[in-house]
């Protein structure tokens, strides 16, 4: 069964395309004094390599590979260019080496960030616009338009604590109630930090160890709803994490890192 893994901040399928291990790695996030930043490798669900990731010598996001939850075959690679406030990102086949579609991520000004996405001709198919208020969490409002110019569904992001545990609405074209999704967070590293990128203005990211998906009457959606038991290491990044969902299903993610 195919699982939503990540859903509070966007954060890319990111991976790595065989080369040798980088050196040189600085810090891309200001830490605490004494905290490492890890830079995370592979992703592996239920033994399956799922994501993997390159870093430049700055340690932003180079290159990176998602894998099929099926197989473990390459799908997708992911290539960042970084110039001055633009992003952009060439999304290939790895099967047949064939643009897929690109992004470009803008930081318009201080509080609003633009993402575009076009198909393999190059052609406008949408955008997003990001709010950011100035909080060490992301963003806090978001408004999907289609090519056609059309507005999607609109997102909004409550954050509850210090650690960024966060409520997160989401509104569809044709039903006016949100869909709620509560995300718990602890102090903790969650994997993924290195592989956030700059544009969405994420200090650091903690564990998420809960999601629960509801509908505005409370219906709780069970086969997206989950607990994690997570096992982490000396610099309280996780190494092994169980999610066992509502519905009785369990996934185990293990993570490895530079």
């Amino acid at each position: 069964m195919v699982r939503i893994l990540e859903c509070l901040v966007i954060v890319l399928i990111l991976s790595s395309c065989g080369k040798d291990e980088p050196t040189g790695m600085t810090n891309p996030i200001d830490m605490e004094p004494g905290i490492k930043l890890l830079l995370l490798k592979e992703v592996r669900v239920n033994d399956l390599l799922s994501d993997s990731y390159i870093y430049n010598p700055d340690s932003t996001v180079l290159q990176s590979t998602n894998y099929s939850a099926s197989t473990g075959d390459a799908r997708f690679i992911f290539d960042y260019t970084y110039t001055n406030n633009i992003i952009e990102c060439a999304v290939t086949s790895a099967t047949t080496g064939e643009l897929n579609s690109s992004r470009k991520y803008t930081n318009v000004n201080q509080t609003e960030g633009l993402e575009e996405f076009f198909d393999g001709n190059g052609e406008l198919a949408g955008f997003n616009t990001y709010t950011f208020d100035n909080n060490s969490c992301g963003y806090s409002d978001l408004l999907a338009v289609d090519a056609l110019g059309n507005i999607l569904p609109s997102n909004r992001i409550e954050y509850i604590d210090e650690n960024c545990s966060a409520i997160h609405y989401s509104q569809y074209d044709a039903d006016p109630e949100y869909v709620r999704w509560e995300y718990t967070r602890n102090d903790k590293f969650d994997a993924n930090n290195s592989t956030i990128l700059p544009f969405f203005r994420i200090d650091k990211q903690q564990s998420l160890t809960k999601l629960v998906r509801k509908s505005q009457a409370g219906t709780i959606s069970t086969n997206l709803s989950y607990d994690a038991e997570i096992d982490y290491n000396e610099h309280g990044f996780p190494l092994m994490e169980t999610r066992i969902y509502g519905d009785g299903d369990v996934l185990v993610l293990t993570y490895e890192y530079y």
